[in-house]
């Protein structure tokens, strides 16, 4: 589950209907964001954040940041 996510929109007085709303998504995928059951596109992740004023990087679990570290090229 993440918590934080919880936390963030209840902290901004948002249901979870409103949040569905706001990110133009059914409300059962949101819900499953909060669940930790499904994660959300880079894409939509990065919306969420910015609405949540946090890190698109929270959505990202450690296995995925890994493949995203090594498709980047490093100077």
């Amino acid at each position: 589950m993440r918590g934080w996510l919880i936390e963030k929109r209840k902290s901004r007085g948002l249901t979870q209907a409103e949040m569905a709303v706001l990110l133009k998504i059914p409300e059962t995928t949101y819900q499953a964001y909060e669940r930790g059951t499904r994660t959300p596109r880079i894409s939509r992740a990065k919306i969420l954040a910015k609405r949540l004023g946090v890190s698109w990087l929270l959505f990202v679990d450690e296995s995925e940041f890994q493949e995203l570290s090594l498709g980047m090229t490093h100077y």
